[in-house]
């Protein structure tokens, strides 16, 4: 009964998979959008959520194709007393199971680079640099307005996070390379505007 009830579940999804094909009429198609986020994470003894910077992305499919591809970017610069400067680069490709016209449900798998600096203004004895290379997969949906616009929610999950760091501290330098344990610890909550062109 399991083995019948999992090829069904095979034979559901292969099914959607071939009607998305034809859903975009044989064009590459274009989004632009640019997406609002919650970030949480937490450690030992420790969780926070925190607002994101904006990201912007560039979306686009394989000519006849329902399945697309992201580039997402986001950049965050600070000048105060601790100097701060963050940019991430996520590339996704994304695999579509369109309903009807309007619900477009997705899940992604993917890479992220992410450069982390952080220094004190008034002394160059503190600071820290990071590196950050991660795997994420990403549920998510989008709903079309019309053939222009669109919301887009997901939902990033961490799955590992590998870690090439130094930081200085009163005249010490301390270097650090490994995978972190991120998983079910790091997570988005992302809602966009998408525009299609």
């Amino acid at each position: 009964m399991r083995k019948l009830l999992i090829a069904i579940a095979l034979i559901t999804i292969s099914y959607s998979a071939a009607l998305a094909q034809n859903e975009t009429d044989g064009k590459r198609q274009f989004q632009f959008k640019t997406y609002l986020s919650t970030n949480y994470q937490s450690s030992i003894g420790y969780q926070s959520w925190t607002l994101g910077t904006p990201i912007f992305a560039l979306a686009w499919n394989n000519p006849g194709k329902s399945n697309f591809q992201e580039l997402q970017t986001s950049f965050y610069f600070s000048r105060s007393e601790i100097n701060i400067s963050l940019l991430e680069l996520r590339y996704s490709y994304n695999f579509a199971f369109p309903i009807g016209e309007k619900w477009m449900p997705y899940i992604g798998v993917g890479g992220q680079q992410g450069f982390q600096n952080y220094s004190h203004e008034m002394s160059s004895s503190q600071g820290r640099f990071a590196s950050l290379t991660s795997l994420i997969t990403t549920p998510g949906v989008q709903y079309k307005f019309n053939n222009k616009w669109a919301l887009d929610f997901n939902i990033p999950f961490h799955l590992a996070e590998y870690e090439i760091s130094n930081t200085t501290w009163n005249d010490n330098e301390y270097s650090y390379s490994g995978f972190n344990n991120v998983l079910g610890k790091k997570i988005n909550f992302r809602l966009g505007v998408a525009y299609t062109f």
